[in-house]
């Protein structure tokens, strides 16, 4: 239990240390992220492109883990913190999916929609180190 303590402090540091933004937000735009990167996936694995739709598959998994991650640095206990991740990547799912089927009815919106998805997620890339890191010290925990 005494090196969970201590590998959770080292990324509360470390976090804290990349970001001079609040944990709790930190782990909000994450979990926002994990939901473009999902949506970019269904996208993908639609038109058939499997392989990159399982990348960024996987990239989801991985930012939904740094919003969990930032969550507990934020002293929230690790079952709520996959709770509150999990609420804040349905909420912004659901927005995402209301824009889609707005777009899918609307061929330039769809340009439209699918150009600012892919700003957005070039955004998100702000944070893959901070990403990366959440990720190993995440398995450490565990």
């Amino acid at each position: 239990m005494k090196i969970k303590t201590i590998l959770l402090t080292i990324l509360i540091t470390f976090v804290q240390s990349v970001n001079a933004e609040d944990t709790y937000d930190l782990g909000r735009k994450l979990a926002i992220c994990s939901a473009k990167f999902e949506t970019l996936s269904v996208i993908l694995n639609t038109a058939e492109d499997t392989n990159k739709g399982k990348f960024f598959k996987e990239r989801a998994n991985g930012w939904m883990i740094g919003s969990v991650v930032s969550f507990m640095a934020d002293g929230i206990k690790p079952k709520v913190a996959w709770s509150a991740a999990e609420g804040e990547k349905e909420t912004a799912q659901t927005a995402i999916n209301i824009k889609l089927e707005a777009a899918i009815k609307d061929k330039s919106n769809m340009i439209k929609f699918s150009d600012e998805l892919m700003i957005d997620i070039d955004m998100c890339s702000f944070y893959d180190e901070v990403v990366d890191e959440s990720i190993k010290l995440y398995r450490k925990i565990i």
